[in-house]
């Protein structure tokens, strides 16, 4: 896994708000994975904030905040590249 989609990494990425959001699916996601012995829900927790925390340093958190949380024209949504990462994620842990 590259280093900024490790959780410390990501949850150091984002703005306050999307920290806690962040913090909360990685912990329902944990317990998930451990009770159904199925991390794909954790993979895609991962991706998904890895996009946005990637975003945010990119833009800066001022920027980020002041557009709204929108992705810039040209690029490809979080969503999507979420699911890419989640992909390469699961195929990589079934390696």
């Amino acid at each position: 896994m590259p280093p900024e989609y490790q959780p410390a990494a990501i949850r150091d990425g984002l703005i306050e708000e999307d920290r806690a959001e962040f913090v909360a699916a990685y912990h329902d996601a944990l317990v998930e994975g451990q009770d159904k012995l199925d991390l794909h829900r954790l993979f895609t927790v991962l991706a998904h904030f890895g996009a946005i925390a990637a975003l945010t340093r990119r833009l800066g958190a001022e920027e980020y905040q002041r557009t709204g949380r929108h992705v810039p024209a040209g690029s490809i949504t979080a969503a999507e590249l979420g699911a890419l990462v989640g992909e390469r994620l699961v195929a990589a842990s079934r390696a």
